[in-house]
């Protein structure tokens, strides 16, 4: 009686055994044979197990191959992720910055969010497209707010004209471009603190300092130094999107021809849930100070010798050298 039942048992158990992965590829196969009918949400699916590697082995290039089927056919989170595979190197794929920003201004024009993010990050640094400030600001307008305004009316509104969004480089207006920066080192004849600071507007590359006097920022003398506060400011950390002021003193230096610049940032906005851009994209480093509206609560210092009158060499503690130069 013990043998029968314990022969019973052992059929139930296999039984069970053997029709579990047969539900699970039953659905497997369902799901696959609808991406192959070209059924974008089905294929969006399958790219994703492939990505993750849900109910089968992990493979990039097949998650890839499906996301890009998917994508070709209008499909806005299989394009972000593509985008985002291309732009990042996730997955341990080579980056390729003008593919993403195809498959980012896809997803974007049909109000992604976090393509239209990524999309404005890449038009303010000149990543896979030539850098452009007004397709920048359009494109964060529409991440960070409701807007779903056409680019057209942006223009309209902001009394912006025109905009080439891939414009053609003119090669005479490059020539002069490239003819701009400051000159060869010569030797500083003319510092004075504090009025070779706060007479010249200041570059770091060809962005305004958000340190020293610039058309992004304002400074003023107040007890003998040069205090300056920046216009608003973007940058992008693991966690999302974050826009800062920074404030900043600038005092002598420990020679007669360098200063010191502390200064801190005055968080303005910080990411909300809905452009929370990287929550299943990759692991947030560990201990990471969490950054939080208002200001910082330590300051930070760096220090920069005149190399000619208009060309400034800081070292911060720790971090690579920069140029902050002034262009007049």
């Amino acid at each position: 009686m013990k043998n029968i039942k314990f022969i019973h048992l052992l059929v139930s158990f296999t039984v069970i055994f053997i029709t579990v992965p047969i539900c699970h590829a039953e659905l497997s196969a369902n799901l696959l044979n609808q991406a192959k009918k070209g059924k974008a949400s089905a294929q969006y699916a399958v790219a994703r197990s492939y990505e993750l590697g849900k109910r089968v082995k992990s493979d990039k290039a097949k998650a890839i191959e499906w996301y890009t089927k998917a994508a070709d056919q209008g499909h806005a989170e299989s394009g972000y992720r593509l985008g985002l595979i291309y732009y990042k190197g996730i997955g341990g794929f080579k980056t390729n910055p003008p593919k993403a920003f195809h498959y980012l201004s896809m997803a974007a024009k049909a109000n992604h969010k976090r393509s239209q993010a990524h999309l404005a990050e890449m038009y303010e640094n000149g990543e896979g497209v030539k850098q452009n400030d007004v397709m920048s600001d359009y494109w964060y307008e529409q991440a960070f707010t409701s807007s779903t305004q056409p680019l057209s009316q942006y223009l309209a509104n902001t009394n912006k004209q025109s905009v080439v969004i891939e414009p053609v480089v003119n090669k005479n207006k490059a020539v002069k471009q490239q003819a701009a920066p400051v000159s060869v080192k010569t030797a500083v004849s003319s510092y004075h603190f504090p009025q070779s600071i706060i007479n010249k507007n200041w570059f770091q590359g060809s962005n305004p300092s958000m340190y020293l006097q610039s058309t992004g920022s304002k400074c003023k003398l107040k007890n003998g130094n040069i205090e300056c506060v920046s216009g608003k400011l973007k940058t992008l950390l693991r966690t999302g999107f974050y826009k800062f002021k920074v404030k900043s003193i600038i005092s002598r230096g420990d020679s007669d021809k360098s200063i010191k610049v502390v200064y801190r940032k005055l968080y303005t906005s910080v990411p909300t849930e809905a452009v929370d851009a990287y929550a299943d994209d990759e692991a947030t480093s560990a201990g990471t100070d969490k950054i939080s509206i208002g200001w910082e609560k330590k300051s930070h210092s760096f220090s920069c010798v005149f190399e000619t009158d208009n060309s400034l060499l800081c070292r911060p503690v720790g971090e690579d050298a920069f140029y902050i130069k002034s262009r007049f």
